[in-house]
């Protein structure tokens, strides 16, 4: 995670065509990325969401360090609001919602952990929408995009990871009805994607 980060400069350079004011980030993790993007959008608000519990202290410390004020969220998302189960392993960067995944098969262990719509955060955040959107949440990707997600008209630009149970094909055909264009950001370890309402020009 620390090299996707630092050495592979996943969140760096972004094409935003404006400065965000406010961005949310799904999956904080101990939040490098986060304070990677702060870096960058100092002036921005910033709010952080994690699902897993063994992350939280690392989290809060790293945002105490950085002198960071940072609202943290300990929940899931996904387009239904409710009581899910996080498998979990050791390794706490690659916890998941997703039963039997591909992803990470080694995951046994589950715990019961509540799960907020994107609505919902923005409701606890007090946001009106979201400027820029990072999504890093280990392969619920497809399941938060699917449906109906009418929230996506809040959200100018979103960065995120794509990962082996789902396609970038797929990912833009949920985005595409909402005016998103995604693209590849990243070329380092993690397939790492931006997405915004910029029309792209081919030869």
């Amino acid at each position: 995670m620390a090299k996707g980060i630092l050495v592979d400069r996943e969140y760096s350079d972004l094409p935003l065509q404006f400065s965000p004011r406010t961005i949310l980030d799904l999956g904080a993790n101990i939040g490098l990325g986060l304070l990677a993007l702060h870096d960058q959008y100092p002036q921005a608000q910033i709010a952080c969401v994690d699902a897993d519990p063994r992350n939280f202290q690392l989290l809060l410390q790293n945002l105490y360090s950085n002198h960071l004020h940072a609202p943290l969220i300990a929940a899931a998302v996904s387009g239904e609001p409710g009581i899910l189960g996080l498998r979990i392993g050791v390794n706490s960067t690659c916890s998941t919602l997703i039963e039997g995944s591909l992803i990470h098969p080694s995951h046994a262990a589950t715990i019961d952990i509540p799960c907020l719509t994107i609505p919902q955060v923005l409701e606890r955040l007090g946001w009106p929408g979201v400027d820029l959107l990072k999504v890093d949440i280990e392969g619920a990707e497809e399941s938060l995009f699917s449906g109906s997600p009418q929230w996506l008209h809040q959200v100018k630009a979103i960065v995120l990871e794509i990962h082996p149970n789902t396609t970038p094909d797929k990912i833009q055909e949920l985005l595409a009805p909402y005016g998103f264009q995604l693209r590849r950001q990243s070329y380092g370890c993690e397939p790492v994607y931006f997405a915004d309402r910029t029309k792209v020009c081919h030869d």
